[in-house]
């Protein structure tokens, strides 16, 4: 997944390939490439190799931005993903939804009930939804990058703050909370 990633990720797609089944396509700035996996699993790869969890994530931001459905996924700030239904699926398990990375959308024009949207490189994806709802997911995703760059800075100062507040040597009470969280990792992981 690393070699992927480090090939700026535009957009992943859902898709249908005869004799293979569900597969995935990733446009990236060198060009598509195909994945004999399921979008469900390259996106849950990606999530893996991001250190993400994904359903603390949906649910994060699915409560800030009042959606239930589809909140945008911040891989990090300058890969924050948004879902478009790409395609009507075939059968139960297939995705429907692609995922855009809101860096790489050059512009979107509406087709009718559709809406294209033309990444950075020129290429044109057709989407399954208006161009109401596109832009509504896109300024979701703009919402995000700013909460994370906003909360990052936050993060920062208020950990130097920290250092030169607080420069004593640690309590038991300060020991014991971080036995206690220590204890609460090593149980969700196992």
């Amino acid at each position: 997944m690393e070699k992927i990633v480090s090939k700026h990720i535009m957009a992943i797609l859902p898709v249908y390939i005869p004799d293979k089944g569900n597969c995935t396509y990733i446009y990236t700035e060198e060009g598509i490439i195909e994945i004999s996996f399921t979008i469900k699993t390259v996106i849950k790869k990606i999530c893996e190799y991001y250190c993400l969890d994904l359903k603390s994530c949906n649910r994060t931001y699915g409560n800030l931005l009042s959606s239930k459905y589809r909140p945008p996924i911040p891989f990090n700030r300058d890969n924050i993903f948004i879902q478009f239904k790409t395609r009507n699926p075939i059968g139960i398990h297939d995705g429907a939804y692609g995922y855009f990375n809101i860096n790489s959308i050059k512009k979107t024009k509406s087709i009718g009930k559709n809406t294209i949207i033309y990444l950075l490189d020129d290429k044109e994806i057709e989407v399954l939804m208006s161009i109401y709802t596109v832009k509504k997911y896109i300024n979701n995703g703009e919402v995000v990058r700013k909460l994370i760059k906003d909360d990052k800075s936050k993060s920062q100062k208020d950990s130097l703050n920290l250092y030169e507040e607080e420069n004593s040597p640690a309590t038991k009470s300060d020991i014991a909370l971080l036995y206690l969280k220590m204890l609460e990792i090593r149980e969700r992981l196992e």
